[in-house]
């Protein structure tokens, strides 16, 4: 049984990896966005053919008073 958070299994890791690397581009992309708007971005997804390496771009929060404009772009390498 793992004592510390070091010592815990590996094996969600391998299959949340798995599982990303099966998603299409557009999915993986889209997934991405979801998830840094779950931490307060405010983004839209614009990827795809063209899209020039942007897929996401809008706001993220700095303080409760000022944002930033930005553009995110995703990469999903082979492991």
């Amino acid at each position: 049984m793992p004592t510390s958070p070091d010592e815990e299994p590996t094996a969600w890791k391998d299959e949340l990896l798995r599982r990303l690397h099966k998603m299409s581009p557009v999915a993986f992309e889209q997934f991405c966005v979801y998830l840094l708007r779950r931490y307060g971005l405010e983004l839209t997804h614009v990827g795809g053919t063209g899209d020039e390496g942007i897929d996401a771009i809008g706001t993220a929060p700095m303080s409760p008073v000022l944002s930033a404009t930005v553009a995110v772009q995703m990469k999903r390498y082979e492991p």
